[in-house]
């Protein structure tokens, strides 16, 4: 038998506030500028000059712990009128490929502003240019330099005193504290100039910044984890290896906002440890630079708390008859209820259809995608699921874009175990008292060997309806006395496997 059941929902007000916050963050504009630098930095000293044009960078007051130091470029040859600067910083001794800090060109030929907190060795950089397009650089120079201070200073340090502070009782519980250490300390650079994993101590940056923090991060708690970047995206996140499984993170989009505070409040983690069918509904590219797969969900977020559920919990008219509403009014459906219940009718396959969802967490209504959708399915399907009390086999499918779940019943076993459903006593109990199970939410028992009594009254106002036990005990002579209760006889070896 099939049943239907669309539930169309006719609110129509929605939070979209979330979305266009983060919008401004999904990719950084200045990326393959970026990269471009990076290759021009790479070719060598043959490329200082070009066209007749040289420049010499000169540090006329070092960098240190406390000052940003002082760095002057002149230029010399040429025919141009006025010149443009763009300077950077490499933390040559950690990053040699990438970017600590990167300014936008303009008319100064001094930088002076840039702090740097961790002790090592860098490269400051300029690049000349003819005009403030890119595409007119005519010559580049760097200098080297060091900043030296106590071992509290060095990133080193620093990430160890983050992960000591933020170790869990397993590497998932480590991962997620060191997620919401770099959410909840930092905030995104939208200046776009701050790319390094300093992000620890200055407390901004863009993704590169969150993305090498994050692995910094990992790799001191011992957890396996890389960086994955995409040009076609612009952008970098993270992927993590727990358990043996490969999962994909991404922290500055769990760390959405436009405001220049570390917390924002819009902290969240739908980024956190995602398969890579999820990832790519908004991380879509053929270049990402990571390669190994990334196939389960176990460790998702909202799979390992057990949050997928909240997918399920529709608003809908009063119309429709049926729902209970919240405290604002509005008209909520549990649908798990509702397959469970359509289930236990006898229904074998069922068909769900909703589009709105709402959070406590949140405090609003919001769409359902395919992303939300996939989570409630996967979250369906770790469930030990029954058929009036009787364990069942069944498989929730979801098809992108159809926007709704079906439930299969595959197989239904009458009088069969159910782990999540029964109560397994102790091996040093020898009696059961009056009541006992009076309000268990148990539907069966399994009853050691060693209970000599039972009170007669034990399974009053229970739920229980099957005792698991051993042929020729108290628990059998006690099942066959009662009209209620079935018998299912056990041994040693079922006793050691369940």
């Amino acid at each position: 038998m099939k049943k239907s059941i669309l539930m169309i929902c006719v609110l129509t007000v929605l939070a979209f506030a979330l979305c266009a916050a983060i919008a401004a963050e999904k990719g950084n504009p200045r990326w393959q500028h970026i990269q471009d630098l990076i290759e021009l930095r790479e070719s060598g000293a043959s490329e200082r000059k070009r066209g007749g044009v040289t420049v010499n960078l000169e540090c006329t007051s070092e960098p240190t712990l406390e000052a940003p130091g002082r760095f002057v470029a002149t230029v010399n040859g040429g025919s141009a009128s006025n010149y443009y600067y763009e300077f950077g910083i490499i933390d040559e001794g950690r990053d040699p490929h990438g970017f600590l800090y990167c300014g936008e060109n303009g008319t100064d030929p001094v930088l002076d502003s840039v702090q740097l907190y961790s002790t090592g060795n860098y490269v400051a950089l300029v690049w000349v240019y003819e005009s403030d397009q890119y595409d007119s650089s005519v010559a580049q120079d760097w200098v080297e330099f060091t900043i030296t201070g106590p071992e509290t200073a060095s990133l080193e340090y620093k990430a160890a005193q983050i992960v000591a502070q933020c170790r869990g009782t397993d590497d998932w519980h480590t991962a997620l504290n060191l997620h919401d250490w770099l959410t909840h300390n930092a905030y995104y650079d939208h200046d776009l100039e701050y790319y390094g994993a300093d992000i620890m101590f200055r407390g901004y940056g863009v993704c590169d910044s969150y993305s090498k923090a994050y692995k910094m991060l990992c790799l001191a708690a011992g957890i396996d984890n890389d960086r994955v970047t995409s040009n076609q995206l612009w952008h970098a996140w993270n992927a993590i290896k727990l358990s043996g499984e490969w999962y994909q993170v991404d922290v500055t989009w769990d760390d959405p906002g436009s405001a220049t505070v570390p917390v924002s409040g819009l902290e969240g983690y739908d980024y956190f440890c995602l398969n890579d069918e999820l990832m790519d509904f908004d991380h879509h590219c053929t270049d990402a630079t990571f390669t190994p797969g990334c196939t389960s969900l176990e460790a998702n977020y909202y799979i390992h708390e057990g949050l997928w559920r909240r997918y399920g919990i529709a608003y809908l008219s009063d119309e429709q008859g049926y729902g209970i509403p919240n405290a604002n009014g509005e008209y909520q459906h549990d649908m798990l209820a509702s397959f469970t219940s359509a289930v236990d009718s006898g229904e074998t396959t069922v068909e769900l259809a909703w589009e709105l969802y709402w959070t406590d967490d949140l405090d609003g209504l919001y769409y359902m995608h395919d992303k939300e959708f996939m989570l409630f399915t996967y979250g369906m399907n770790t469930l030990d699921w029954t058929v009036n009390g009787d364990p069942a086999v069944v498989e929730a499918t979801y098809a992108p874009g159809s926007g709704k779940v079906v439930l299969h019943v595959l197989e239904v076993t009458p009088g069969g175990y159910v782990a999540s459903l029964t109560l397994l006593l102790p091996a040093d109990l020898v009696s059961i008292g009056s009541r006992a199970f009076e309000d268990v939410a148990a539907r069966a028992v399994v009853i050691q060997p060693y209970v000599v009594y039972i009170a007669e009254d034990a399974f009053e106002n229970s739920r229980i309806t099957t005792i698991y036990g051993f042929e020729g005990s108290a628990a059998e002579a006690f099942a066959n006395a009662s009209e209620a209760l079935d018998f299912v006889p056990i041994d040693a070896d079922w006793l050691a496997s369940h």
